[in-house]
């Protein structure tokens, strides 16, 4: 599952989507879509600012949005506005053939999730699990300078964080890297628009998730042998997802599945919706190295 996508020169034509909800902050739109237009010719359809419920626009609008954005041979990569809700509803209309000839990246997290296991999963197309439009500006510039290095650097795939990582569970594991957001990946079991996990290393994060809920969703992905095989486990931010009156930390969650699991996991990965949110290519070959609980862990691209 060594996905691949075709790297971006300055200057290239970019699009902009918003396949989930709707954007809420204008301003930080275009924070973004300034930031972007530093290196690329940034086109913004109209149907990015629609509104309709829940949504950006109807499913059809969406929809028609980002199969144009994929289908026109000037567009060379495609930024999601933000997440939300809602891409889930776009996956069965989506002419997933558009992707198999140029292999352009789409780059976001959150409710974007869906869409990268589908690209992944259906057309072998690596994508970008990284900040979206509205979320750039207020990354780090060493961050932003990451994600444009994935995208336009042959041969970078990977770059570890500047974060401390620690150790859930020793071991050591090389696997491709795949994941985001644990309650769109549960979602999608039972469809196929989630990936064979077996010998990966999954990486999750989430937000306003409750303890329990966490757990439910973790159970899920066992009892449906989603994760029985997994190679490695990166938690990334699980932000705002705080113990109840039970007192019960996801920390501890996590570590209950991990006794079942046996595979090395890391956490500290600062990815997801806290502040940080280090990009990375889905399907990169990389390297889980895990000393005893505790300790220091690492996380670095695969020796050729």
């Amino acid at each position: 599952m060594q996905a691949q996508f075709r790297k971006l020169s300055m200057g290239d034509r970019v699009v902009i989507v918003a396949p989930s909800s709707p954007v809420g902050d204008p301003v930080a739109l275009r924070r973004g879509t300034k930031l972007l237009a530093t290196r690329y010719r940034v086109t913004v359809p109209a149907t990015v600012f629609a509104r309709n419920g829940l949504f950006a626009g109807a499913d059809r609008t969406r929809l028609r949005t980002l199969g144009n954005a994929i289908e026109d041979p000037k567009t060379r990569a495609i930024f999601t506005a933000r997440g939300g809700h809602g891409a889930t509803r776009l996956l069965s209309g989506m002419g997933w053939e558009g992707w198999y000839a140029d292999r352009i990246p789409l780059v976001g997290f959150s409710d974007v999730t869906a869409i990268h296991m589908a690209a992944l999963a259906l057309a072998g197309v690596a994508t970008v699990h990284g900040p979206s439009v509205t979320s750039i500006s207020s990354q780090p510039r060493g961050y932003v300078d990451h994600l444009f290095r994935l995208l336009e650097e042959p041969g970078y795939d990977f770059g570890p964080p500047p974060a401390r990582l620690w150790s859930l569970q020793q071991g050591r594991a090389v696997g491709n890297l795949v994941g985001g957001n644990l309650t769109i990946i549960d979602q999608l079991v039972g469809t196929p628009y989630l990936p064979d996990l077996a010998g990966c290393i999954l990486v999750l994060e989430d937000v306003n998730e409750a303890p329990y809920r966490i757990d439910r969703m973790l159970t899920h992905l066992r009892n449906a042998g989603t994760i029985d095989r997994i190679a490695g486990l990166v938690m990334g931010s699980f932000h705002r997802c705080r113990p109840r009156t039970d007192g019960v930390t996801v920390d501890q969650v996590v570590q209950d599945h991990l006794a079942s699991l046996r595979v090395p996991a890391l956490a500290g990965m600062p990815l997801g919706h806290g502040r940080r949110n280090w990009a990375f290519v889905q399907g990169a070959r990389v390297e889980l190295r895990c000393q005893e609980k505790g300790r220091s862990a690492t996380l670095a691209a695969a020796p050729h």
